[in-house]
């Protein structure tokens, strides 16, 4: 039953082992990306996105604008660079960090939902107070009306004239543009942003608080922050099972080796033509979609390709955090057959090398008794040269009988035993 329980094991560890390692490495990379909001933010800093926002508002402001029958026309060129001015990028980022920062406190149960507040007011009014600057500047650039006619002091509209009634006063009509600019809803459907103002319809149609509909975000955040952690420990206990297990530690740790050299190397080359491989995918994308995608091209797109950087490096990482502990498995496995194969030919000397007088001489019995005969045994040279002969030949030598303890001779009630001959000198 042990050594079932023991194959079993071991069957099961080494199905799941590469598969494990993958995991590990990804989940690892996820939890390292998500636990904090750095990353996040150094995504949206990095692609440049709060440049970008800008200028993708106001391009429907700016289609609006070229659309109206006005003389006095605001460019594409003025909206843009008004709508820089009054939403400056960094001003974008701390509302952005803010944002990522409330969200994250709830997803640590700091708090009982997204916590932030963005207000729009100031910017919009300081919007609305240029443009309105840039359209009295080119109100004040047309020329003068010759005579009054339609264009009269009266009847004076800076939008549809193409000259300027002597003496008009047109202070009133900019104060009144600016108004309706300040509290457009057409700019900013809603001037202040908090927590709250994050709804999400239910299973009936009634929008309710973020908070009440993703209740689960939280649970699954910490899940997504110490979850990988158990990963890892499941894939060292499987190489751990590997190495213990198997019918060697050598065949198990070769195996172990093999596995992290492996995934190693599918992880390096993954995250080296990781990157490439989304620019040649999101290029071709971009073709099939064209030019209306702007949005995409100019705020997804950027956000992503941020994304698929930071997590090509973190595959980079994992693959020689991987591969350099095969390498010094597969090191330690070679120093160690070395050794030990220099130590076996030390041990066994060649047959060559036995000299002569290694071999014992073949012990002679001879009967004490005088009426008994002598035992007739072969010579101590004859028997030296039949040894090494046999030693020296290809064949294998022949494994000597065992050696039996002479019996003792009786005879009519006497013992004689034999002992070797005496040499006389």
């Amino acid at each position: 039953m042990k050594r079932v329980a023991k194959a079993f094991t071991l069957f099961i560890a080494s199905s799941t082992y590469l598969s494990l390692l993958f995991l590990t490495a990804t989940t690892v990379s996820i939890s390292l990306v998500l636990r904090s909001p750095t990353v996040p933010k150094q995504w949206l800093e990095d692609s440049g996105v709060y440049s970008s926002a800008v200028d993708e508002v106001s391009k429907p402001a700016t289609l609006q604008q070229q659309q109206e029958n006005s003389l006095v026309q605001i460019t594409s060129e003025d909206i843009q660079a008004t709508a820089k001015q009054s939403f400056p990028p960094e001003s974008l980022q701390v509302d952005a960090e803010g944002a990522i920062d409330g969200f994250y406190g709830w997803f640590k149960g700091d708090t009982t939902g997204p916590v932030f507040s963005i207000d729009f007011s100031g910017r919009q009014a300081t919007f609305a107070a240029n443009i309105t600057n840039k359209l009295a500047d080119k109100i004040n650039e047309l020329p003068e009306c010759e005579n009054t006619g339609r264009f009269s002091i009266q009847a004076f509209d800076p939008f549809k004239a193409d000259c300027r009634p002597k003496g008009v006063d047109i202070t009133e009509e900019l104060a009144s543009f600016e108004k309706e600019i300040a509290t457009s809803t057409d700019i900013l459907p809603q001037a202040s942003y908090t927590g709250d103002d994050l709804k999400i319809n239910d299973k009936n149609g009634e929008p309710q608080r973020i908070a009440s509909s993703l209740s689960w975000v939280p649970r699954a955040y910490t899940g997504l922050v110490w979850g990988p952690w158990g990963i890892l420990a499941l894939t060292v206990c499987s190489g751990l099972a590997m190495i213990f297990l198997s019918t060697s530690r050598r065949k198990g740790i070769r195996r172990f080796a093999n596995g992290l050299l492996l995934t190693g190397v599918v992880l390096i080359v993954s995250g080296l033509f990781l990157r490439p491989a989304y620019e040649k995918l999101n290029g071709l994308s971009t073709r099939s979609i064209g030019a209306q995608a702007s949005f995409t091209q100019n705020i997804i797109d950027p956000i992503f390709r941020e994304m698929n950087s930071t997590f090509a490096r973190y595959s980079v990482i994992f693959g020689i955090a991987y591969t350099i502990p095969a390498l010094v498995a597969y090191s330690a496995l070679l120093i160690t057959r070395t050794k030990k194969d220099d130590s076996k030919a030390h041990d066994e000397p060649l047959s060559s090398d036995i000299p002569e007088h290694s071999v014992p001489p073949t012990p002679q019995t001879q009967n004490h008794s005088p009426d008994a005969p002598a035992a007739q045994s072969p010579a101590p040279a004859q028997a030296i040269e039949q040894a090494v002969t046999g030693l020296a030949s290809d064949q294998p030598p022949q494994q000597p009988a065992p050696a039996v303890k002479p019996r003792p001779q009786q005879d009519g009630g006497r013992t004689y035993e034999r002992r070797p001959p005496m040499i006389q000198g």
